[in-house]
């Protein structure tokens, strides 16, 4: 934050944005490693050179796409990682806690993300969730055909098909909480990524001063799990399951998130290398009943407090009793 930046300084993290978006178009399964990035650097010149200069180089890294790709890409680029990098720079300016800026930053790139897909589909013959519905019953199908090919029972393989059905009309009904849910992984990476950047400059203004690993979840939040969990439990259609279900997708991922939060703090007081925390990540995302152990230590942490990051009060009271 310098009245006066070098030309070198403002170009370079268009340049590297740019890298990063054009490699995810050309080389998808790259792209969805590095692609969710693309905000880092635009994060890193907002915060160094301020609002204007931010919003300066945002907008030429949109028009560059336009000009290159097309509005098509344009668009999608605004819409996923434009808002983002423009909500996380306000939100860390402006020292928020971590949880309101991956939060902010998250719920207004799926707003601007369904906006879009919205807008795309109103020219359609069909919904964003009768198509999203459509897709999933071409796998159904594949899936069914693949069951019957092995000789199965007929009995069981109208099973099959009813259950392959079911989790269709759930995938087309929980897609508002998918787009939500991958914004906020991708807020959380584009945090910790652009915070891990930041603070290995000299000199730099004290951003980011809270880390990951030190989050603490609101006690209160149990109570939105277990009202979604509950419609859930006692609705099996209609727009009140819709809302449960939803629901309950949204709070799991923060309890993963929760979860993996702990396992960061006692990785980092083991001093394991962070390349070490990568490769575990992946192992973790890649099995099942380790994502259900992090959610299981996000839940539990309310009543363990697995890291001791909760404030015992003591009341004077306390202490002549004592």
């Amino acid at each position: 934050m310098t009245d006066k930046i070098p030309l070198k300084e403002i170009l370079l993290p268009v340049a590297v944005t740019l890298v990063i978006f054009f490699t995810s178009l050309l080389v998808p399964p790259l792209g969805i490693v590095i692609g969710v990035l693309s905000p880092v650097p635009l994060v890193w010149i907002y915060l160094r050179g301020g609002k204007q200069i931010g919003l300066i180089c945002l907008a030429c890294a949109c028009g560059i796409i336009l000009f290159a790709f097309g509005a098509r890409h344009a668009l999608f680029f605004m819409a996923e990682y434009g808002v983002m990098a423009f909500i996380l720079g306000e939100t860390v300016r402006f020292r928020l806690p971590i949880e309101k800026c991956v939060g902010f930053t998250a719920l207004g790139s799926a707003l601007m993300s369904a906006a879009v897909l919205t807008f795309a589909f109103s020219t359609e013959e069909v919904s964003l969730q009768e198509f999203i519905q459509e897709q999933v019953q071409v796998h159904v199908k594949q899936s069914a055909e693949t069951f019957k090919a092995m000789g199965n029972d007929p009995g069981d393989q109208a099973s099959f098909e009813k259950t392959l059905n079911r989790i269709a009309g759930l995938l087309a009904t929980a897609y508002p909480s998918f787009i939500f849910v991958g914004s906020l992984f991708g807020a959380l990476a584009n945090y910790s990524v652009a915070r891990y950047v930041w603070r290995r400059q000299t000199n730099a203004y004290p951003f980011f001063e809270e880390k990951f690993n030190s989050w603490l979840l609101q006690e209160n939040f149990i109570w939105a799990f277990i009202a979604s969990a509950g419609i859930v439990w006692f609705t099996s259609e209609g727009s009140l399951f819709g809302i449960g279900i939803n629901g309950l997708i949204v709070c799991l991922a923060v309890y993963i998130l929760h979860g993996l939060a702990i396992a960061f703090h006692f990785l980092e007081s083991k001093s394991v290398p962070n390349f070490l925390w990568v490769l575990l990540v992946a192992f973790i995302f890649s099995q099942p009943i380790l994502i259900g152990l992090l959610v299981g230590l996000g839940i539990f942490d309310l009543w363990a407090d697995f890291r001791k990051l909760k404030v015992v009060e003591v009341y004077p009271q306390d202490l002549d009793e004592d």
